[in-house]
């Protein structure tokens, strides 16, 4: 690899990861007043004392490298799935199954994760309908459906696109230093378990 295409690479990839955690802040924020007008208090639900939930930015970009953003109908732009789809609905319908089942994955995966080793169980849905030990229901599904297309639709791209516009240097700086804060958070988490 050359060094401008390393450095191309890093660039991307610090880039990616900062507009992964602006998400991952927006989700957090997001839940947090969900919360707070549920229950009257502030409350971090997260594994992090950060105020990120990484789950939501993940979901999102996995919806965005297999399904691209929806706009004048779904388009195939960013994502590999929708290519080969012809008819517009099939195009929605396959964007509104993904953008169901991406989110739904994470929280059965990273639920189960956090129960099973750590014996820690960041959310719960028993109270809800139709849910999944707990770590998925139906109608909270449903919701994370519209809220990702929504956000996709309408906040993605304006995001991504002030995000890629920062100069290389500091978008590679503001990366390091937030991954570096970010792990540290990460372990002092796991080591206070």
């Amino acid at each position: 690899m050359t060094n401008t295409r390393a450095r191309n690479f890093a660039v991307t990839v610090a880039k990616y990861f900062l507009l992964t955690m602006a998400i991952s802040f927006l989700g957090w924020a997001f839940e947090t007043t969900y919360v707070y007008f549920q229950s009257g208090r502030f409350y971090n639900q997260g594994f992090m004392r950060l105020p990120f939930c990484p789950i939501y930015g993940c979901s999102v970009m996995v919806v965005y490298w297999l399904l691209g953003v929806p706009r004048k109908g779904v388009e195939d732009n960013g994502g590999v799935l929708l290519k080969r789809i012809q008819s517009p609905l099939g195009r929605w319908m396959t964007y509104a199954l993904f953008a169901f089942l991406i989110p739904s994955a994470a929280e059965l995966i990273v639920g189960s994760f956090f129960d099973r080793l750590f014996s820690l169980r960041l959310w719960s849905y028993q109270s809800y309908p139709l849910h999944i030990n707990g770590y998925v229901c139906l109608p909270v599904s449903l919701a994370w459906t519209a809220l990702i297309i929504f956000f996709m639709r309408y906040l993605f791209l304006p995001i991504k696109r002030t995000i890629f516009r920062a100069p290389d240097l500091l978008a590679i700086s503001l990366a390091v230093l937030l991954f570096f804060i970010v792990t540290c958070d990460m372990t002092m988490q796991y080591l206070a378990l």
